[in-house]
């Protein structure tokens, strides 16, 4: 018997398909199961990404600036007088740095390569 045997079932009952998968052993999904079953097997991470947050994917930039500048200012700074102060600038800089990025790779994709020449 099959690892898998039942588990169509329980597919077919959790989705509400009124497919027959059949009871014997050896008899695979079939139907709108069989549809669903490879979607439920694995998760590929950058093949299949999580259907989360990809419109606010952006807000996790200032976050994670602030949590770089917190750790290599706590590990370079001599002593802690200013951290705070220190924290922010670098933080604010990071932050500056990746939206002037953002900005030369909008100009360089939206006017520079299309003025590119097109081999005949």
């Amino acid at each position: 018997m099959s690892i898998l045997s039942g588990v169509g079932d329980r597919l077919a009952v959790a989705f509400g398909s009124g497919v027959a998968l059949g009871d014997g052993p050896g008899s695979g999904l079939r139907g709108e199961a069989m549809a669903c079953w490879p979607s439920m097997m694995a998760y590929v991470p950058f093949l299949d990404p999580l259907p989360a947050g990809h419109d606010w994917w952006w807000l996790s930039a200032p976050v994670l600036c602030l949590g770089i500048a917190m750790v290599y200012k706590a590990y370079r700074m001599p002593s802690l007088d200013g951290y705070c102060r220190e924290v922010a600038i670098m933080a604010g800089q990071i932050l500056l740095a990746l939206l002037l990025f953002a900005v030369g790779l909008g100009v360089l994709v939206m006017w520079v390569v299309p003025q590119l020449p097109v081999p005949s």
